[in-house]
C-alpha cells in the first residue's frame, strides 16, 4: 500500500470511500500460493469486497492489479460498478511488452527503490523530480515490501498472462464503463497496451497522460483525479 502516492490518496478520499489492500506476499499480507494465479487474486479481490460489504465499489486496478481487475469483472460480474484500470493489459501475443531488461529488474529481489524509481517515472525533469518523491515516502509507517517468493511468483504470473489470450478474449463482453488510463512514457506497460483496452471494450474512456511514466497516477496526479471524477459523474 505505501507505493501509493499519499496525496494522490488523499484528493481520492475527498471525493470516494477509498478502500486500500496489500496483495498476498506483500506488505501486512500473508504469502502467496505458488505457482500464483490471475483467477485465484480475482476470486480473493471479490471476497474481500463482501467481507468489508462494499457495494458497487469502482475497482481501481494498477499494473497487475489492472488484470486482477479485468478478471474480477469476468469472473465476478456483479461486483463491480465500474473499473478503473491503471497502466496494465490484457496480455496475448499482441500486446506490447516491457524490454527484456525491465523485465528482469522486475523480477529480482532485492531491487533498491532508487532502481525502481527508474521504472515508474521517465528521465525528464518532472520525472526526476517525482522518483525523489517516490522514495521520500516510500513505506513510511508500514513494512510493505514484497518477498523474494512473492517477486518471483508475480514475475511469473506476468510472463504467463502476456502469452495468454483469455483476458484479451473477454473483453468485449465486459458489460460495465472503464477508465483506461495510461502514461505517454510507460515502459513497464507501454501505453500502446492501453489503447488496445480502449478500443476493445465497449464503455471505455482512454486517458494518456503525457510525458509521465509507469506511475502517472502520481506524477499527474491532479490530472488522473479530474479524469476520474468526470469519468464517475
Amino acid at each position: 500500500m505505501s507505493w501509493w502516492d499519499p496525496a494522490l490518496l488523499s484528493d481520492l478520499s475527498s471525493h470516494y470511500t477509498v478502500t486500500m489492500f496489500d496483495l498476498p506476499g506483500a506488505g501486512y499480507s500473508g504469502p502467496t500460493p505458488s505457482p500464483l494465479s490471475l483467477p485465484w487474486l480475482a476470486d480473493m479481490t471479490a471476497g474481500l469486497v463482501l467481507t468489508l460489504g462494499l457495494s458497487d465499489p469502482i475497482v481501481l486496478g494498477w499494473g497487475l492489479g489492472g488484470e486482477i481487475a479485468l478478471s474480477l469483472a469476468e469472473r465476478h460480474p456483479e461486483i463491480a460498478s465500474s473499473l478503473v484500470l491503471v497502466d496494465t493489459s490484457a496480455g496475448g501475443a499482441g500486446a506490447s511488452r516491457p524490454t527484456p531488461a525491465v523485465v528482469r529488474l522486475l523480477a529480482t529481489p532485492g531491487d533498491t527503490p532508487s532502481e525502481l524509481s527508474g521504472l515508474l517515472f521517465p528521465s525528464t525533469t518532472t520525472g526526476l523530480q517525482e522518483r525523489a518523491r517516490w522514495q521520500s515516502y516510500l513505506f513510511q509507517g508500514s513494512p510493505d515490501w514484497l518477498t523474494a517468493p512473492t517477486i518471483k511468483a508475480e514475475a511469473a504470473l506476468q510472463a504467463s498472462i502476456w502469452k495468454s489470450t483469455k483476458l484479451l478474449d473477454y473483453l468485449p463482453r465486459v458489460k460495465i464503463p472503464a477508465l483506461v488510463v495510461s502514461g505517454a512514457d510507460d515502459i513497464v506497460f507501454p501505453s500502446a497496451n492501453a489503447t488496445e483496452l480502449a478500443t476493445e471494450l465497449h464503455r471505455a474512456l482512454l486517458v494518456i497522460l503525457p510525458d509521465a511514466g509507469y506511475d502517472a497516477i502520481a506524477q499527474d496526479e491532479p490530472a488522473f483525479v479530474a479524469a476520474v471524477e468526470r469519468f464517475t459523474g
